[in-house]
């Protein structure tokens, strides 16, 4: 399922959109050190909820934009839980899923803590909204796991705003806490990285000259 979400990228401020930037707050534990400076994440004013939201400008018509679109989505969106929910000339909704990995620790609460690449699925909602010479990409409703161990999720849920400040706040408490903090901002940070690329995939997509039909 969407291959290309194993690489990591950078993106360029988003609109409609509050980012929640993290103060300089070092978080350190036995074994490695965190910086949270600089890190953070566009959330929804509205909801709270994490939301990356881009308008790019594009010549071609709406239709044209449209077909384009279509054929992004046939092409990522491969997986058998993939569903896309409205299909319309200035709009397409659907549903997407990626696969991550992040930096976990074992056993947090001895002073001696092992780190090893824990693996976990997100799901998100993706909004493509079409324009003559111009497009919106609304990416939302992240949906993750909450881990218990290796493989058992107790439940899932949507990223938002207070998801990432609890991570900031624990950085300053115990060293178990400063341990999960760590744990989460590497989560936090390889989600963002995997949805700033689907949004540059897409723009570089679409930018690129229609193929002649035959």
């Amino acid at each position: 399922m969407l291959r290309y979400f194993s690489k990591l990228a950078g993106l360029s401020p988003l609109t409609m959109t509050k980012s929640l930037i993290l103060l300089f707050i070092p978080c350190i534990s036995f074994s490695q050190t965190i910086n949270l400076e600089n890190f953070s994440m566009p959330v929804d004013s509205l909801t709270g909820t994490v939301k990356y939201e881009k308008l790019i400008d594009q010549k071609g018509t709406e239709k044209e934009l449209y077909q384009k679109a279509k054929l992004w989505i046939s092409s990522n969106f491969k997986s058998d839980k993939a569903v896309i929910e409205t299909d319309d000339t200035n709009i397409i909704v659907g549903k997407g899923f990626f696969n991550y990995s992040f930096q976990k620790c074992y056993p947090r609460k001895k002073k001696k803590v092992s780190w090893y690449d824990d693996n976990s699925e997100a799901q998100f909602t993706l909004k493509l909204f079409l324009k003559d010479n111009k497009y919106k990409v609304v990416i939302t409703e992240i949906v993750i796991p909450f881990k218990v161990g290796s493989s058992i999720t107790a439940f899932n849920f949507t990223l938002s705003e207070k998801d990432v400040t609890a991570a900031k706040n624990k950085c300053t408490s115990t060293a178990e806490d400063r341990a999960w903090a760590m744990e989460r901002v590497s989560e936090y940070e390889n989600i963002d990285r995997h949805i700033t690329e689907t949004i540059e995939n897409i723009q570089s997509y679409m930018s690129k000259k229609s193929e002649p039909n035959f």
